[in-house]
């Protein structure tokens, strides 16, 4: 193979799994140039202190991320016992399937990364990391074949530029006021005492991580006979906390995986999709997707609900699904599937239809984009809503301090049909609860948290201007098989292997994206290591290929 100069923008997760995969190829040869704006590589946004404390856990096994080596259940036994102690880990007690807080797994991943760093050095491949550095600008030289990554007064050329610098999260009413969050991120922004009601917008895995750091600087988790108890502090004795969603639903409580690294290629066969775009004008179907990416799964998994959902389209299941969570009061839904969900992982008993249909859900993300405009409508307007919170996979941790809190008055959860938080003259925060059946209610907070995960974000806030300049970037889009015309969606338009597309509709060889925040549109289910682990093995296999 010829040698390929590579840039890499982005030092976490992303990085190291690209590294890795090329590290993997027989015979590849490479000079790999790595930006990386924090001064360790890694552990990006989740599991550093931009984005966890020592309070918040992976919701990752062993059996769930990539075969590194020494795999995570044998590294944790390697630790140093005061190490352990700080994050409560017991190495008697972990295996494979046992989860660790972030940060440490963080570390975890930075020792990855500085051995795959020795290999490659051992190799004789010319890899330099450019730390504390951000980058402003890349630029595309169609006539040269370069790209170029623009760092202070710098400016560096490579055959291939991969775009991963993770989440992007707003600070903008930050600026503007004190008890205003635009997210929890970081959490050391949320270590104060709050006495008074805190508002969170949303009740996903990114609320529970703001829930789990505010509640311990204002109170106290203890336990009585087993039990997890909370105390609120002497000097926040008015604190609690306030949860608005949409649906009014939290996420699943954790189960045992039968088959946690099921292949895309068992579930949705790439023959098959061909087939089913060559009789569907060149669309997937996402009926078709459906049947044989969920309800095939359950035939043997599950033959009695097989049968009652066998005819359902999405949009049935869905409602179908939702009713019987809608049904319960959702802190006791929650105590039911703590519960089950302690006993299906001690026993090592799957709960099918959930695994199933994380399962689909994977799969799905890279296919998606090949669906029609109203395809993709009913995907999110249907499917979606319950998949974000079945494969949500609160861990028992999570779960227990939920349940003390609300069991100690200190939190509660509104459901809402549209949710609205502004800033008023006054300097108080005003939220508007409005509701299809009755009244708007209005609350007023000294504090709000907006906790809906990682946000939209427009084309225009694409941070890169020279490649939109210069047309390398288009608009994320997905056409109408009704009418011909097309529809804007999040992000970029990217192809299968993760090329940027330009604005004629031609795929760019030189530069790849895998920055969640701009593949929302066309990548449904695009964050965690899982998926990184299965979109960098088709970026490294586009760019060698290209290269023999």
């Amino acid at each position: 193979m010829k040698n390929p100069h590579i840039g890499i923008v982005g030092g976490g997760p992303g990085a190291l799994l690209i590294l890795m995969r090329i590290l993997e190829l027989e015979g590849a040869d490479f000079a790999l140039d790595i930006f990386e704006s924090a001064p360790r590589l890694g552990v990006g946004m989740p599991f550093s202190p931009r984005g966890a404390d020592l309070e918040h856990d992976t919701n990752v096994s062993e059996e769930e991320i990539p075969d590194f080596e020494p795999p995570l259940s044998q590294w944790v036994k390697t630790q140093p016992p005061y190490v352990l102690e700080k994050y409560g880990v017991d190495p008697q007690q972990f295996d494979e399937t046992s989860i660790l807080p972030r940060l440490l797994f963080g570390e975890y991943l930075h020792e990855q990364f500085e051995m795959l760093l020795k290999e490659a050095e051992h190799r004789g491949m010319e890899v330099k990391i450019h730390f504390k550095t951000h980058v402003d600008d890349i630029k595309d030289d169609i006539k040269k074949k370069k790209t170029a990554i623009i760092a202070g007064d710098k400016t560096y050329l490579f055959d291939n530029v991969i775009i991963c610098c993770g989440h992007f999260w707003p600070h903008d009413h930050e600026r503007e006021l004190a008890g205003y969050f635009d997210s929890p991120y970081p959490p050391s922004k949320l270590n104060r005492i709050f006495d008074h009601p805190v508002a969170l917008r949303g009740s996903s895995l990114t609320a529970v991580d703001a829930i789990r750091t505010i509640s311990r600087n204002n109170g106290i988790f203890t336990r009585e006979n087993s039990r997890l108890i909370y105390t609120k502090n002497e000097n926040a004795p008015n604190f609690k906390m306030v949860m608005y969603s949409h649906n009014g639903l939290l996420p699943c409580a954790r189960i045992h995986l039968e088959e946690p690294n099921i292949n895309n290629a068992d579930i949705l066969p790439s023959a098959r999709l061909k087939e089913n775009m060559a009789e569907n004008d060149g669309f997937l179907s996402l009926d078709f997707l459906f049947d044989i990416g969920y309800k095939e799964l359950l035939k043997d998994k599950d033959p009695e609900l097989h049968i009652q959902i066998k005819d359902m389209k999405v949009e049935e299941f869905s409602k179908f699904m939702l009713s019987k969570r809608e049904a319960q009061e959702p802190f006791e839904l929650l105590r039911e599937e703590y519960l089950d969900g302690i006993d299906s992982l001690q026993t090592k008993r799957p709960v099918p239809w959930k695994e199933a249909l994380s399962a689909f859900s994977f799969a799905l993300n890279f296919p998606a984009k090949h669906m029609s405009a109203e395809d993709m409508i009913r995907l999110h307007e249907h499917l979606l809503p319950l998949v974000a919170i079945v494969i949500a996979y609160l861990p028992p941790s999570s779960c227990e301090e939920m349940l003390a809190l609300h069991d100690s008055g200190c939190l509660d959860l509104v459901s809402v049909d549209k949710f609205e938080a502004k800033i008023s003259e006054g300097g108080k925060i005003v939220c508007t609860c409005k509701f299809e059946d009755k009244e708007d209610i209005v609350v007023e907070y000294e504090t709000f948290v907006d906790c809906i995960g990682q946000p939209n974000i427009e084309f225009e806030q694409f941070p890169f201007k020279s490649l939109m300049k210069g047309g390398t970037v288009s608009q994320a889009r997905l056409n109408f098989k009704s009418n011909k015309g097309h529809q804007n969606v999040d992000g970029l338009q990217i192809t299968d292997s993760f090329q940027v597309v330009n604005e004629k509709g031609e795929a760019n060889k030189r530069v790849y994206l895998l920055t969640v925040a701009f593949m929302k549109g066309l990548n449904p289910d695009f964050s965690g290591i899982d998926f990184f682990e299965h979109a960098t093995e088709l970026v490294v296999k586009s760019i060698f290929s290209a290269k023999i």
